[in-house]
This record gives structure tokens, sequence and C-alpha cells, in this order.
């Protein structure tokens, strides 16, 4: 995937993320029946059929991520221009971040969840963020500014910062809890050691075997994603627009069965 560079004035670009589906194949099924009793009569058979609609799969599925975020610049430099001092970048995301269950046959919604069931296939869901590059490169509108480039630092870390909007799992008859563990805390990320952070879980203990219309699994939080450009670097090209191209951010699913 690309990255979005933005030449205009003020704004700078890191790529937010991927999308992904997170659930089984497709699943669907008649059953047909026939009664292996009935009787001739006149030498012609009569068959007993009946055919029973299944239920939907519960399915995982993990919506808001957006292919790239611009950020803009939020504190330092001289009228949002990049002046020797630190500048401070950010945006937060247009939507937000859900994971969510419903049947396998069409996606739904968090809020319009199809009535399914785990079947024997039940499991909670894990979500965390994680980078596997460190570079920052930049480019001005004659090409590539090495000057301008640098790494992520401790002191400068890529940083996601979420808060809860809608988290619950259903209870008994319908009755909401809240059984997800979320982390309000940022996520720093800057180098090998110091590359990754969980966004929020739901364990296969708190996941029902089945949701209803009226219930799903579900837990959705705002996002927002800070960075900065070091101080005491010079363009190759003063008075020029610089695009910033961050690292990509893998939003990472797992699925535990026990």
């Amino acid at each position: 995937m690309k990255f979005l560079k933005t030449k205009s004035e003020g704004f700078l670009s890191i790529l937010a993320g991927f999308l992904l589906l997170i659930g089984a194949a497709a699943f669907s099924a008649t059953a047909s029946f026939s009664d292996s009793t009935a009787s001739d009569q006149d030498g012609d058979t009569s068959a007993t059929t009946s055919v029973v609609d299944s239920q939907e799969k519960c399915t995982w599925y993990l919506t808001g991520i957006q292919a790239s975020i611009s950020l803009e610049v939020t504190a330092g430099g001289t009228g949002s221009k990049y002046d020797g001092t630190e500048l401070t970048l950010g945006k937060a995301a247009d939507a937000d971040l859900t994971v969510y269950t419903s049947g396998n046959e069409g996606a739904g919604s968090a809020d319009a969840n199809t009535e399914c069931t785990f079947y024997n296939g039940k499991s909670g869901v894990s979500v965390a963020n994680s980078i596997n590059t460190f570079a920052i490169t930049a480019s001005d509108e004659v090409g590539a500014d090495l000057a301008m480039g640098y790494n992520l630092g401790s002191a400068n870390p890529l940083k996601i910062t979420y808060a809860q909007t809608t988290c619950w799992n259903a209870g008994d008859i319908d009755e909401g809890t809240n059984d997800w563990t979320f982390n309000p805390t940022a996520i720093e990320m800057y180098d090998e050691t110091h590359d990754s952070g969980s966004v929020m879980s739901l364990s296969y203990t708190n996941t029902l075997q089945v949701n209803t219309t009226s219930s799903s699994e579900r837990c959705s939080a705002s996002s927002s994603y800070e960075m900065k450009v070091p101080a005491n670097l010079e363009p190759t090209n003063p008075g020029q627009n610089i695009t910033f191209t961050g690292p990509s951010v893998s939003f990472d699913v797992t699925l535990p069965t026990s």
C-alpha cells in the first residue's frame, strides 16, 4: 500500500493502517430429512421431507481503519512552517476503531448485527498495534530530502492514543456488561523493544456462545495520532513544502480459543 503524500503547506502524511476482516469463511446450509418408515401405498412411495434453515455463524469484524492519515502541525514552527525548532504533528482519526460480532452471511454492523451462534468455534478477540520500521523519510517538490529524514526515538515516538466510546458484551437476557480490557494509555512506538501495544481485548471466558440482533460483542474507540519532527534539521531546498512519510501501523488481531 502506498503512502499518501500531501504537499499542501502545513500538512504532513503518515500511513495509518490496513483494513482487516476477521472471521471464518462463509457458511450456510439447509437440512433435508426423509422418513425411512414411510409406507408404500399401491406401489408408490410417499417421502417425508423437511427444510430447516440454519443460524449464521458468529464472525469477528474490525472496521474504522483509515488507509492513511495526514497529520497537521499542532505546535512549534512559524505559521505551521518548519523553522529549525521542533514541530508537533497530530490528527484524530475520522472514524472509531470498532471490533464486533455479527453473522457470516453479511457483515452487518456493530449497531445492527445479525443474530448468530459460535457453534463449536467460539473465540475471544484481541486487537493490538505494531510497526516494523522506525525511519521517517522526507521529500520536497524536487525529490527526496535526506537532510530532513530522521528516526523515531523515545523523545519523538509515533504515538497512538485511544479513548473508549462504546464497549460492551451481553450478559444474561441481553443485559449489557463490559468485560472488555481496554488500554487508555498512549501506545508509543519507536524501536525494536517499543514497537507494539495492546488496544482492546475480550477473553474467551467473557465471549457469549450466541448473540442476538439486540446484543453483540462490540468495542469502539476513537483514536488520535502524534509524532514530532526534531529541531536543528536543515532542508535541502528551504521554502518548499516537505512531506514526511512514516511507518505503516498494523492492526494485529488474535482470536484465542481458550
